[in-house]
């Protein structure tokens, strides 16, 4: 259902712009009206790339949300010639007659090469996303160009193409209501923002647009990843604490490392190795001397008993130079590499050579189906040599220590001993009409660099035919494909996979971190935005180096940032080899916060790894981040917050993000809030709930250096916590796990409050026979807790140690559980809370229950235990 149009150039034979090319002399234009909120827009001449269908498969909607013409969102879609004479196109919103596409204003241009499309953009729209790039503000600012081209480059530049392309922004109107639009083309494109537009120019493929109505941004968010796929369930053990370093030196370093966690009684649950456990920077190698194979396989065994996991890197680049190395062989035999263009000498038939740390190497493409099967092979014996928990993949944009001429050659004594980025290929100029396509692209900002700068020629061949101009974009994906899967086959448990290159649809198979930033304070303060991005674009799992990869950190910066990074939801420390040693164990106040904020975390787990669940299957939005205006869409302090967000849909978190303080201005848009702070391994609700009416305000909130960030529990949500010391050496999410739980129910203006609980083993794919899961939803108000079991095939589940309830302005004189009265409860005046102790009840949170009270017409005195 829809409307289609066949489209012919006004002039026959004439052009727009002729140095960019012959325009198309006809088009087809279809609009289907998939749901009643997703509308999907293509124009073609059938001859343009289409991003492959298997790499992003569009999802078809469930049948509940099949389109009817009273259901939908959206007006029936208009066509018209303009004033102009040009071809136009408009969508509107049905209930307040918003225009959320409209191409009025913008003549639709389109060749092989240069394809340009705008719409309309109201001033008073916020808009965000189109990624991925480091910015001072989430909000997209007027007379910015955002360009997707996958591309190796520091973070710490502003406003630069970065390591993912995500051709996708997400608009509130003036109202509260949003919008989400998706380009779906993976050619290297431009996206001009202005105050009353959005320009789009891509370099090839197909126009294929999807327009979603929400109308709510956690709406606009499940309908994208309806859409692309719902982001991959982590394995609960990534959602602890993180130690990494390029630089460490050997194993032995790696013991010591977590020897020191435990002496500052730290919890550390996973411990990385960037390329130094290599041999010779090849992948799938031990280096002999310093990462002996059976020595890393021993430490291995030795941490996972104490629950500790170990991930390693592995890049794309396979040394093409050495006979004796196995995957490089076998690669050439099953013909999984990418091929030089056809137009260069050889016909297109040598692989096509660039530079990466082990020197020349081979890029594979896993786009081919036997590309991804010899790689799987490889991580299988991988594994089987050593148990790591998961892998990182990087340098995946391609990266290439060269510029990727039309063909490049290994000359002799290549690379040069001890200058390994530097760049000893002899590679010819680019000259296809892929390596210099008639419109530059803003490639490195205002440089507009060749698309070969640091990658592979875009004129090289892959699967089909494929060109590297049309699937660079694609790269890292169909390597976090390929490495999900290859994990997936080996150990049939949730694959962990860290990617730095990214496409729409990378939350399907893996987690992301924002690349190389530093230890400063804007990196800091931009990790937010980039966070908050990667949770618009799909990707929940995604964090930053705590403490800065490159330059030395130093005390306070260390320790403002372990106390934001335990909030990310990835939250790993991370450094390069030519830093100073940065965990937080060397700095007093870093330590003291590492304790204060992990033990945190770990108590909120439950909570967080719902969240994960709920975005997983689709109940709730993807944003396990999420920017603050998602709770107050009509509220201007909200809509430009770039430095507070929400965590798991619940916990609002507003970090100190610059030098020399000890207070934050925090925002709380109205409603009632609750402080929510850590003491002695206990993470506890204190004051009084702070009720704010009509609209938000600022609140000057102490935050001393080396306590966590303040926190706030949102009013009308429940939530499950551990309801143990979450503090100490030992601690790991397995242990949290096992519980006890607590359940804290912070009840909203209405006295309302609802949540869920999900619980399960913790590795088990979701969505297999036999997984064992416990689901369970929460609803509460002014006199009643219900929990609701909506599933369980668990045997054994945790026990409830505790329910708190705040928010109640006065003492109930009785309780009943399950009708039966209830003795062991105190009410707190001051915090307005009735906290019950479950110790004596042994109720598992897989069981189903009523906790009620009554409030008398006189006062009494609470009963306390």
């Amino acid at each position: 259902m829809g409307v289609s149009a066949n489209l012919s150039l006004k002039e026959a034979g004439g052009s727009v712009a002729p140095q960019l090319g012959p325009d198309a002399n006809t088009l087809k234009f279809e609009a289907t009206y998939q749901t009643d909120s997703r509308m999907r827009i293509t124009v073609t001449n059938n001859e343009q790339f289409e991003v492959p269908h298997d790499v992003v498969p569009r999802n078809k909607p469930h049948a509940a949300h099949f389109t009817t013409a009273n259901g939908r969102l959206y007006d029936q879609l208009q066509l018209s010639s303009g004033t102009d004479n040009n071809f136009h196109f408009q969508i509107k919103r049905k209930s307040t007659g918003t225009t959320v596409f409209s191409t009025a204003n913008f003549p639709l241009v389109f060749k092989e090469q240069f394809i340009s499309i705008g719409t309309s953009l109201r001033s008073n729209h916020a808009t965000y996303g189109l990624g991925e790039s480091t910015r001072n503000a989430l909000r997209l600012q007027p007379g910015a160009v955002h360009t997707m081209w996958n591309r190796d480059h520091t973070c710490m530049d502003v406003d630069v193409n970065l390591y993912g392309s995500h051709p996708f922004y997400l608009s509130v109107e003036e109202d509260g209501n949003a919008h989400g639009v998706l380009f779906m083309t993976s050619n290297a494109a431009d996206f001009r923002v202005e105050d009353e537009s959005l320009h789009a120019i891509l370099t090839g493929g197909m126009l294929e647009i999807y327009v979603m109505l929400g109308p709510s941004p956690e709406d606009v968010m499940r309908q994208y990843v309806e859409l692309v796929g719902l982001p991959s369930m982590p394995p609960r053990w990534s959602l602890g604490s993180h130690q990494s370093k390029y630089g460490y030196p050997n194993v032995g370093h790696l013991r010591e490392v977590v020897e020191n966690y435990t002496k500052a009684n730290l919890p550390l649950e996973v411990i990385w190795s960037d390329i130094d456990y290599m041999q010779t920077w090849k992948d799938f190698t031990w280096d002999s001397k310093n990462y002996p194979q059976e020595e890393v396989r021993d430490f291995v065994q030795q941490i996972s008993k104490k629950g500790k996991h170990y991930v390693t890197i592995v890049d794309p680049g396979i040394l093409s130079t050495d006979s004796t190395y196995a995957p490089f062989v076998d690669g050439m035999q099953d013909d999984v590499f990418w091929h030089d263009a056809p137009e260069t000498k050889g016909g297109g038939a040598d692989v096509a050579i660039g530079q990466v740390w082990p020197g020349p190497t081979a890029f594979p493409d896993f786009l081919k189906p036997n590309a991804r099967e010899w790689w799987a092979r490889l991580v299988k014996s991988f594994l089987d040599e050593v148990p790591v928990s998961g892998l990182w993949i990087d340098m995946n944009e391609p990266s290439n220590f060269c510029n990727g001429g039309t063909k490049c050659t290994v000359p002799p004594n290549c690379p040069i001993p001890g200058q390994q980025t530097t760049c000893c290929l002899q590679c010819d100029a680019p000259s296809t009409k892929y390596d210099l396509p008639p419109y530059r692209i803003h490639n490195n900002g205002g440089f507009r660099d060749d698309l070969a700068v640091h990658s592979l020629a875009p004129g090289s061949v892959g699967h089909n035919g494929t060109r590297h101009y049309d699937a660079h974009n694609m790269y890292g994906l169909a390597e976090s494909i390929a490495t999900h899967d290859a994990l997936l086959a080996a150990t049939n448990t949730r694959p962990f996979v860290l990617t730095r290159s990214t496409f729409v649809s990378s939350g399907r198979y893996s987690a992301h971190w924002s690349g190389d930033n530093a230890a400063t304070w804007d990196s800091l303060r931009q990790s937010i935005a980039q966070v908050l991005n990667s949770n618009l674009f799909g990707i929940p799992m995604v964090g930053a180096d705590i403490c800065g990869f490159s330059l030395n950190t130093n005390e306070e910066l260390c320790a403002r940032w372990t106390a934001l990074g335990a909030f990310y939801p990835f939250t790993r420390n991370h450094a390069s080899f030519e830093t100073i040693d940065q965990e937080p164990y060397r700095f007093p106040l870093a330590r003291d916060a590492a304790e204060a904020s992990l033990s945190l975390r770990y108590a909120l787990m439950p909570t967080l790894e719902t969240a994960f669940y709920l975005a997983h299957v689709g109940k709730a939005s993807p944003a396990v981040a999420a920017p603050l205006f998602f709770i107050c869409p009509t509220d201007a302090a909200c809509l430009n917050s770039s430095t507070q967000f929400v965590l798991a849909g619940v916990l609002l978190v507003s970090p100190v993000v610059k030098s020399g303080v000890d207070f934050v201005n925090t925002y709380l848009p109205k409603g009632i809030w609750y402080s929510l702070e850590y003491s002695n391994g206990i993470a506890s609700i204190v004051g009084a709930p702070i009720r704010v009416s009509d609209v938000g305000a600022y609140y000057k909130l102490s935050a001393p250096v080396g306590a966590a960030p303040p926190l706030h529990i949102r009013g009308g949500s429940v939530m499950s916590m551990y309801d143990g010391d979450a503090r100490g050496a030992d601690l790991t999410t397995s242990l949290v796990a096992a519980g006890p739980y607590g359940l804290y129910v912070a009840l909203d203006e209405m006295q309302s409050a609802f949540g869920h609980l999900f619980y399960d083993d913790g590795l088990s794919m979701i969505s297999s026979s036999s997984a064992k899961t416990t689901f369970v939803a929460f609803q509460a108000n002014a006199t009643c807790v219900i929990a609701s079991p909506e599933s369980s095939s668990e045997s054994h589940t945790p026990i409830w140690r505790s329910i708190q309830i705040f928010g109640l302005t006065n003492a109930p004189a009785s309780l009943t559980f399950n009708g039966i009265p209830l003795s062991s409860w105190r009410y707190d005046t001051e915090r307005q809370a009735l906290i019950v102790s479950m110790v004596s009840l042994s109720v598992e949170i897989s069981q189903g229950w009523t906790l009620r009270w009554e409030h008398t017409t006189t006062s009494s005195s609470p009963m306390t235990v």
